[in-house]
């Protein structure tokens, strides 16, 4: 059984949003902004990733879960360091949520 991968992208708009942010960043330490941007390509990682999940390769898919909680845990912790206000909330709880999905399906399908 396929993985809920539409559960597991990020939404685009987020992943636009971090160029948005990477400037109002600078203003929380000098390497937010190109923290942001590194996050920014960890999350297209993971979008880019979601066209490989197969319906009958369970190895595979969680070897591509592993990935996506890697990549998304290194860009919430970015995100929670260098985003503030609604902008942070907003982001790091849309990230949160994708990685509990993860961690649910790593627990429900994977060794």
């Amino acid at each position: 059984m396929r993985p809920s991968c539409a559960a597991l992208s990020f939404p685009t708009a987020l992943a636009l949003a971090f160029f948005a942010l990477a400037g109002a960043a600078e203003a929380q330490g000098a390497n937010c902004a190109a923290d942001l941007v590194a996050a920014d390509r960890l999350v297209s990682a993971v979008q880019a990733r979601d066209k490989d999940f197969t319906e009958h390769d369970d190895v595979k898919n969680c070897r591509l879960l592993r990935q996506n909680r890697a990549d998304m845990l290194a860009a919430d912790e970015a995100m929670k360091r260098c985003l503030t206000g609604h902008d942070r909330d907003e982001n790091v709880g849309q990230m949160e949520a994708s990685l509990e999905d993860i961690n649910i399906a790593l627990a429900k399908k994977c060794r």
